[in-house]
């Protein structure tokens, strides 16, 4: 019997590592093609400051800390800050996630259920859910709180708790939503394993928990404490989001019954239909599997299906953030709680576990291959090669003419290494070009008081910028966030101070305006 325990851990550990080395090719594959200048290039361009010494939050618009000080560390030791270095460092980041991930899914199996078959199932599946190359780090944190949790829950005792809490202070570095959603899991953890009839051993689970957050967190407190004007730019940051009132964007919930019109469903339909029961799935399984996960409670099972428990814990805080902007994105990132849930449902039959994994993984792919750039340009097959800062990626044509835009526009008007204006939506091009942006805000998408805009026009007027980039083209189709009404005395400011011209431009939606002085300083 010890024999076979053995044999199956090593098939385990083999299973692992294929599950994450299929995804590291895929992501490989993925790395040549596709770019954009709106949030990968928001990623890009912060990790370059950072690389350069300045400090999110504070220097520039940003994320929280903790991905750019891991993508930065890990572009370091690979010698360059350029996109491919940032795409290395993320492949790392999503092939390891996905091997735990697969791990979880298959370390409680006691049945007759294949290893290796079902490893490559959970890792076709969880690779499809990677949709965006610069948010696997998000997708990497939600799988961390399921692995941590599930350690906690399957034996609790001071120092798995600890780890459990270390896990929430992490991941709220990379987002704070991540370090709320986790939060919210580990409390409901320690609820179910400590109820009120077995309370003795609560309080030292609470306190190891609680200490575990906090050294997680402890380098950002550091940052916050000794590095001069974080603590106001972070604070200030989470006072903007609660006067927004939201965390993000809002768009429609795409319910599958909205995905049916008149005469035969097409392709495009079905795979409409599938996202909307994704998405309806999202609170149907938090409900269910809390119910469920209850049952096991008080029939002592808690511990073995431990990844089950985390994932029914986490499920409806992971809702919260694919429902905030309901896209496919958004839902990528969200989902790993119920995908893992699925993939380890209790005392589900062989078969049948085989027939539900069949069935998810089919699905998966389908829905989400129109968000992988590698199969978009298979199917179009009108990309074209471009140089983004010296590596070579397949574009889309649109993609491809953005960024020939933005080398002409630098070549002619800024041709000594000048600063120039992109709003509001393209922050990649600031990294593209390698300079430094005139203005805090890098991606100026909501309304901001008049004390804000005169202060980016304080920081505009002196970076003297060569020329101005202006995107007309509405978000989500919403004229309210137009620049000119999200931002008007800044877009007042330009009119005043730079010239438009009309003639550079060939995408209509854009506005171009430059100094006076320019074109002066740069051969025509």
């Amino acid at each position: 019997m010890r024999m076979i325990d053995v044999f199956r851990s090593r098939i385990l550990i083999a299973a692992t590592f294929a599950a994450g080395a299929l995804s590291a090719c895929w992501f490989a594959v993925e790395a040549r093609y596709g770019f954009s200048l709106w949030d990968e290039g928001f990623l890009w361009y912060g990790v370059r400051r950072v690389m350069a010494g300045e400090v999110p939050i504070r220097d520039f618009m940003s994320y929280d800390i903790g991905r750019y000080y891991l993508s930065a560390a890990m572009m370091a030791l690979l010698g360059s800050d350029g996109l491919f270095a940032l795409r290395v460092s993320l492949g790392i980041i999503q092939a390891l996630a996905v091997g735990l991930a697969t791990y979880l899914v298959l370390k409680d199996r006691d049945d007759d259920t294949p290893l290796m078959f079902y490893a490559l199932l959970a890792a076709i599946i969880f690779t499809s859910w990677m949709v965006l190359q610069f948010r696997v780090t998000d997708s990497a944190a939600a799988i961390t709180l399921i692995a941590a949790l599930s350690f906690a829950l399957q034996k609790p005792a001071p120092f798995r708790w600890f780890v459990a809490g270390l896990a929430c202070g992490l991941v709220a570095m990379i987002g704070r939503n991540h370090g709320v959603y986790g939060v919210a899991g580990l409390v409901g953890a320690l609820l179910i394993a400590h109820p009120a009839s077995n309370w003795r051993d609560a309080p030292r689970a609470v306190v190891a928990a609680w200490a575990g957050v906090l050294i997680g967190y402890l380098p950002n407190l550091v940052m916050l404490l000794l590095v001069p004007g974080l603590a106001k730019a972070f604070w200030a940051d989470i006072a903007f989001v609660f006067r927004m009132g939201s965390t993000n964007l809002a768009l429609p919930v795409p319910w599958p019954w909205t995905a049916f019109g008149p005469g035969w469903p097409t392709l495009e339909v079905v795979r409409a239909f599938l996202l909307g029961t994704f998405f309806l799935a999202l609170p149907l399984f938090g409900v269910c599997s809390l119910v469920w996960m209850m049952l096991l409670r008080r029939s002592d099972s808690l511990a073995k299906e431990s990844v089950f428990a985390a994932t029914a814990l986490l499920a409806l805080p992971y809702a919260h953030y694919a429902f905030s902007r309901a896209d496919l994105a958004h839902l990528g990132i969200g989902i790993f709680p119920l995908l893992i849930g699925v993939l380890t449902l209790p005392r589900v039959a062989a078969f049948v576990r085989f027939v539900v994994a069949g069935i998810l993984t089919a699905a998966s792919v389908f829905v989400t291959a129109p968000i992988h750039p590698a199969y978009v340009a298979a199917l179009e097959r009108n990309w074209h090669e471009a140089s983004i800062d010296g590596d070579t990626v397949t574009v889309s044509t649109e993609v491809a003419g953005e960024v020939a835009l933005l080398n002409r526009l630098a070549q002619r008007y800024a041709c000594h290494n000048e600063t120039f204006l992109a709003a509001p939506v393209w922050p990649g091009a600031y990294a593209l070009l390698g300079r430094k942006a005139p203005v805090w805000e890098i991606y100026p998408l909501f309304n901001r008081d008049a004390a804000f805009q005169e202060a980016e026009i304080s920081r505009i007027t002196a970076a003297r910028p060569a020329f101005v980039v202006l995107n007309e083209e509405p978000v989500d189709g919403r004229l309210d966030l137009l620049y000119e009404r999200t931002h008007p005395l800044i877009d007042q400011y330009i009119r005043d101070n730079f010239r438009i011209v009309a003639q550079e431009v060939a995408f209509s939606r854009l506005r171009l305006y430059v100094r006076d002085t320019a074109e002066q300083g740069c051969a025509r």
